[in-house]
C-alpha cells in the first residue's frame, strides 16, 4: 500500500512578558502580552487558514491562545470559512521546569554548572528530563496526531495540520521529524537545534504508515520550512531572533 501523508506546520507562541524578560515559563499557565498577541495577527494575516483541516494545540493560555488568534483573525475567519475548532492536548506543554518556574533563566545556569552539568541535561527536583518531554511529544505523533489524521484524510484534498505549542516541545517535535534522516534537513542541520522563535513558522510533510510493524509508523519526512518569522516587521524579527539559547549544542543567534 502506498504512504500517507500530510502537512504539518508548527508554531511557536506569541512573546509573554516572562519571555522578554528571561523568565522561566515551563508549565506555568503565563499570558501573551501585547507584543505577542500583536505577533500572532501579523502571523494571522497572511495565514492561509482555510487550508488546513485541523489545528491542534497545548492547553496552556499562551499556545491555545496564539492559535485562537491565528484561527480568528485570519482574513478567511471573517467571512466565515475558516476552521474554529482547537484540539488540545496536555503532551505539547512545555518541559516542566519544577520549582524553577518563575526564576530567571540565570537561576538555572547556575544550579546546572553547581551538579557539573550541562544547562540542557540539568533536571530540577520534580522537572522533566529532556528524554521525557522527547517522550511524550514522540508520544502524540504516532498515536493521537496519525490516528486523527488518518480519520481526516480524503483522496480529493491534502491534508493540513496546524500546531500551536512552545518553544521546547516544538524543538523536540523538529528533532524527531529529523531522525527521520530526509536529505532535506542537511541545509537546515545547525537550526533544527535552536529553540524556535516566538510565531516562527515550521512546515513539513510527513509520510507514514500505521499498517507497519516498524518502531515508527512514521516513514520519511521533508523540511519545507524553517523558523520563518517573514510574518514579523523587521523590528519584531529581530527582537523575535536574539533570545536567550538554552542549548550547549549550538552557540549562534537564533536565525
Amino acid at each position: 500500500m502506498p504512504l500517507k501523508s500530510f502537512t504539518i506546520t508548527l508554531i511557536r507562541h506569541g512573546e509573554t512578558e516572562e519571555n522578554s524578560l528571561g523568565i522561566i515559563q515551563g508549565q506555568s499557565d503565563t499570558k501573551l502580552n501585547a507584543t505577542g498577541i500583536q505577533q500572532a495577527q501579523l502571523l494571522a494575516a497572511t495565514f492561509p487558514i482555510e487550508e488546513y483541516s485541523i489545528a491542534y494545540s497545548s492547553d496552556l493560555s499562551r499556545a491555545y491562545d496564539t492559535c485562537r488568534v491565528i484561527l480568528s483573525d485570519s482574513p478567511q475567519a471573517k467571512s466565515g470559512a475558516s476552521l474554529k475548532d482547537i484540539r488540545t492536548d496536555v503532551r505539547l506543554r512545555e518541559r516542566s521546569f519544577g520549582p524553577l518556574e518563575g526564576q530567571s533563566l540565570d537561576a538555572l545556569i547556575k544550579l546546572a554548572k553547581e551538579h557539573n552539568t550541562s544547562v540542557v541535561n540539568f533536571v530540577p527536583e520534580g522537572g522533566e528530563s529532556p528524554e521525557d518531554i522527547r517522550r511524550r511529544v514522540r508520544n502524540f505523533v504516532e498515536t493521537r496526531l496519525l490516528e486523527e489524521a488518518q480519520k481526516e484524510s480524503t483522496d480529493d484534498r491534502a491534508l493540513k495540520i496546524l500546531l500551536v505549542s512552545h518553544g521546547g516541545a516544538i524543538r523536540e517535535l523538529i528533532n524527531y521529524f529529523v531522525s527521520f534522516g530526509h536529505h532535506s534537513f542537511k541545509a537546515q542541520k545547525e537550526k533544527t537545534r535552536i529553540i524556535p522563535p516566538n510565531t516562527s513558522v515550521n512546515d513539513f510533510l510527513v509520510h507514514y504508515d500505521l499498517q507497519t510493524f516498524a518502531a515508527s509508523p512514521v516513514k520519511t519526512v521533508e523540511c519545507l520550512r524553517l523558523h520563518d518569522v517573514s510574518h514579523l516587521p523587521e523590528s519584531f524579527q529581530k527582537q523575535a531572533l536574539s533570545q536567550k539559547q538554552v542549548n550547549d549544542h549550538y552557540k549562534g543567534p537564533a536565525v
